[in-house]
């Protein structure tokens, strides 16, 4: 059974385009060239990587391989390539949709000490139980002794982990440790697959948890043996509106409900729930326990609460509930939940 993910960083979390950072400067195709092979594809960078050098002495060293013209971009491709930072497209809902299904989240990488510096600005960083950066061991991957610090540190087995990184030798050094390797190709969709082959859940925690309520309220409208219904489900994200945006949608829900349904990213229908006016509190105590356990912020759309369809029938006839919910952290999810169900 799976229970731990371990990720590379340059060229998984986030683009280590080496032709990219030195594009950002101008120098013509021969220097490009000399920048690349002096100071990306240099000894010193390797050296940085294992900790043997610093920066300082790294940049002094290219340098005196270097014309004087192209020192201080030199200096700038070694200590300011993060800036900016290019993250992978969607390897950060990846990571925390991994985080939110149990997951233990490590980093294992070949970085220079300043790593630690701008670690925080990657998008998911914040998901990372531990990390291990092998210029602080003064060993670099593939070496076998890299993974088998990383299992004792992480206080991990091997065989419970899964190893991503984007070159096929570091893969297959976590291969040697008794890891389940991946090698990514700059394809998150890949290697969601990829994890769900190996048994890892990528399902995203939220719409995990909403079938796991749905599941939870047909449970209870049978055991209550409620009046029949037959109900349509809808859930759905949408973007993250302003507070004068939700002032407007709570006065004017089933407008909200229709804008959501349209963009709609999910869609469940069919699902046989039995509902009946007695047991709506019930529902919503439900559902609040579920945004609880997603760390999520709830927002009733009816001004009335739950009451607002159900307050022009005398029995109480129930037409639909609606509610808007956030869920927290780096990366906020505006979500839309619509129960609809008729006699």
């Amino acid at each position: 059974m799976i229970r731990n993910i371990l990720f590379d960083m340059g060229g998984v979390l986030i683009s280590f385009d080496r032709e990219r950072f030195i594009a950002r400067f101008d120098v013509d195709q021969e220097d490009s060239e000399l920048l690349m092979r002096e100071v990306f594809l240099s000894l010193e960078w390797a050296q940085m990587d294992r900790g043997s050098i610093s920066e300082e002495e790294a940049v002094s060293s290219i340098c005196e391989r270097l014309p004087e013209r192209l020192h201080e971009t030199a200096q700038k491709l070694v200590s300011m390539w993060d800036r900016p930072i290019f993250e992978t497209d969607g390897m950060a809902d990846l990571i925390c949709s991994l985080r939110g299904n149990g997951y233990r989240i490590f980093l294992l990488s070949n970085a220079s000490r300043r790593q630690h510096d701008y670690w925080p600005r990657i998008p998911g960083s914040e998901y990372f139980e531990d990390t291990l950066i092998s210029a602080d061991v003064g060993l670099v991957k593939p070496q076998p002794e890299i993974y088998d610090l990383a299992v004792k540190k992480f206080g991990i087995l091997p065989e419970e982990s899964v190893f991503i990184d984007d070159l096929p030798q570091n893969a297959e050094g976590a291969y040697c440790a008794g890891m389940h390797p991946i090698v990514f190709h700059q394809d998150v969709a890949e290697l969601r697959r990829k994890l769900s082959e190996l048994g890892v859940c990528v399902q995203d925690a939220v719409q995990r948890s909403v079938e796991n309520l749905n599941e939870r309220l047909e449970e209870r409208m049978e055991f209550l043996d409620a009046p029949n219904s037959v109900h349509d489900f809808w859930f759905s994200e949408v973007g993250a509106p302003d507070e004068e945006d939700i002032k407007m949608r709570i006065e004017d829900a089933d407008q909200y409900v229709l804008n959501a349904v349209d963009d709609a990213v999910y869609f469940m229908g069919g699902l046989s729930l039995k509902f009946y006016p007695g047991i709506v509190q019930e529902i919503r105590d439900l559902i609040m326990d579920t945004m609880n356990s997603l760390s999520a912020e709830f927002y009733d759309l009816h001004p009335q609460g739950w009451q607002k369809y159900g307050r022009e029938a005398e029995e109480g006839t129930w037409d639909h509930i609606v509610c808007l919910v956030r869920t927290k952290g780096e990366h906020d999810h505006w979500y839309i939940f619509w129960w609809m169900w008729s006699d």
